[in-house]
């Protein structure tokens, strides 16, 4: 592994290239056990902005990590457009919303 702050530079130029390609290897550091690679983690995936990690960046809303649950919060409001906090139950009440309404329009 590289060192943390190497890790952290990636993540943003990772983000910074918004290449949506990039979520699967970065989703795996949501759940790492140093707070600093998850909270890294979110903003990178908040500023890819792919809908496909949205129940991964609400998962991350449960982590004890204060730093984590405000990014993943700011992550899924740049993604979404909603600024619902820190509270993952409204997030997944926004999110069965969300897939009710798409499946009432036919859309995946």
């Amino acid at each position: 592994r590289l060192p943390a702050p190497a890790l952290e530079k990636a993540f943003w130029a990772i983000g910074a290239i918004q290449s949506t390609s990039a979520v699967s290897a970065v989703q795996p550091f949501l759940v790492d056990e140093d707070p600093r690679m998850a909270t890294w983690a979110a903003d990178c995936l908040g500023r890819l902005g792919d809908e496909s990690i949205v129940r991964d960046l609400i998962e991350a809303l449960r982590r004890p990590e204060k730093d984590v649950t405000e990014m993943a919060a700011w992550a899924l409001q740049k993604i979404s457009g909603k600024p619902l906090g820190t509270d993952a139950q409204r997030w997944e009440q926004w999110l069965e919303a969300e897939e009710a309404a798409r499946a009432e329009q036919g859309q995946p």
